[in-house]
């Protein structure tokens, strides 16, 4: 049902007949910003695009699923941008029937932007798509999802563009863009819902929580994608107390990142956060 293209950065999740592309972290705009910080940098959507058509074409996918950050700027948006999100979901539509957005933290005003394309536009607390082997919760991660999203065995997030630092024997250091793969506690992460939710957790959370919301927490992995948009940086998935302050879910899982797995963009295992810290100092 899923299928991670470590070098495309993309998901393909199959449900029934259907394919979707699953990317997160576009970031269109980002080059405007940085121009008014003093910094000058080439726009980026035409590659960006090419890129994505080049895999829409290849993997003759039905939709695509955007996992938040369609856009740059936190707050509004300006004319360009605008024009820029427009065009590239037009383009998507040369090669795919469906554009489903989970919007991120970036995505303020997105529906006006969007007004008249058919973007499926959804709830920020991420959406659950089922079949018969599996279910699996797609949201950006800025924001709890939700409790049917949560229900889902895999969740596939975006937002935190991870990264790992590296050194290498000169002592110095680079940086690559990562997967991360999180396994998950139950008790741990129910417990932490029932807190979010006001809920007393008692000795079992798990059995709190479903008595309270009639909702069976059934997470046990999180996949964390690296940013589609190559010219982005990212936050250091071996500095963990950073990591856990940039996503509810993450702060839930604590210390469970420390021990997750960590991959390379070409698909080499690097091993845990917290072997990267000790092996690197960083």
């Amino acid at each position: 049902m899923i299928e991670v293209l470590f070098e495309e950065r993309t998901v393909l999740l199959k449900t029934g007949s259907r394919t979707y592309m699953i990317i997160a972290d576009l970031h269109i705009g980002f080059e405007l910003d940085l121009k008014n910080k003093g910094i000058r940098l080439p726009l980026q959507t035409d590659k960006i695009v090419t890129k994505l058509l080049d895999l829409l074409n290849k993997y003759n996918v039905y939709g695509v699923v955007i996992l938040g950050d369609l856009k740059h700027s936190l707050l509004g948006y300006n004319r360009r941008e605008a024009e820029d999100v427009r065009w590239l979901v037009e383009q998507i539509y040369q090669f795919a029937n469906e554009v489903v957005l989970v919007p991120g933290n970036h995505d303020s005003n997105i529906e006006e932007i969007l007004h008249g394309l058919g973007v499926r536009i959804c709830s920020s607390r991420g959406i659950r798509v089922k079949n018969s082997e599996l279910s699996v919760g797609l949201f950006h991660g800025h924001a709890w999802p939700s409790l049917r999203v949560l229900s889902c065995e895999i969740l596939i997030m975006g937002h935190i563009h991870p990264t790992v630092g590296l050194r290498d024997s000169m002592g110095l250091r680079y940086i690559e863009p990562v997967w991360v793969r999180v396994r998950v506690d139950k008790n741990d992460l129910a417990y932490s819902v029932c807190k979010h939710l006001g809920i007393d957790p008692g000795d079992d959370p798990l059995v709190s929580l479903k008595m309270a919301q009639g909702v069976s927490l059934g997470t046990k992995w999180i996949l964390i994608m690296p940013a589609f948009n190559p010219f982005l940086s990212g936050l250091m998935i071996n500095e963990i107390t950073k990591v856990v302050r940039m996503s509810p879910i993450l702060s839930a899982v604590g210390e469970h990142i420390e021990h997750s797995e960590v991959y390379l963009c070409n698909g080499t295992y690097l091993g845990s956060p917290r072997l990267l810290h000790t092996l690197y100092g960083i």
